[in-house]
């Protein structure tokens, strides 16, 4: 399912920029490679991209507060519409998701990840910003590189 949504350049970079730190993890290109090579049609893609956040996000809130996060979601999205629940989103990744998994990594010594990251959300604000980019297009493309993010960041917490 490809969605198009609103968002500033500065949570774009911000949120975006955090998947880099996976490059720092050995063998990363595993989950990268399965991911965007699996032969799935986009409504699996999609099942599976929100499955994952909810997966993914437990490790910011807990089984059972991931859950409660995504039902507040399915009821913004519901009572408001998918660009308000796409704000929320964006909004949580920005101020708790992402600094959360930079702690997560500082915590294991993922420096270099960490100063990668920095420099690409800085280079993707800039870009963002000259380029005016205030939309995302959220298709399978995308889905897939969000979900090969989740599976190499799972490998690398369990590895420590």
């Amino acid at each position: 399912m490809h969605f198009q949504l609103r968002v500033a350049p500065l949570p774009l970079a911000v949120v975006g920029a955090h998947g880099v730190t996976d490059f720092d993890v050995p063998g990363f290109w595993v989950e990268y490679a399965a991911c965007l090579l699996a032969p799935l049609p986009d409504p699996m893609v999609t099942l599976l991209f929100v499955l994952g956040s909810v997966l993914h996000f437990a490790d910011d809130l807990g089984p059972h507060g991931s859950g409660a996060l995504h039902a507040a979601l399915v009821v913004v999205g519901s009572c408001w519409g998918l660009q308000a629940a796409f704000d929320a989103m964006v909004g949580y990744l920005a101020l708790v998701h992402v600094p959360a998994h930079y702690a997560r990594c500082a915590a294991r010594g993922r420096f270099k990840a960490l100063w990668f990251a920095a420099a690409c959300t800085v280079a993707g604000y800039v870009a963002a910003a000259a380029h005016d980019a205030r939309s995302l297009p959220l298709g399978g493309a995308l889905q897939r590189i969000v979900l090969a993010h989740i599976l190499c960041e799972r490998r690398a917490r369990d590895q420590h």
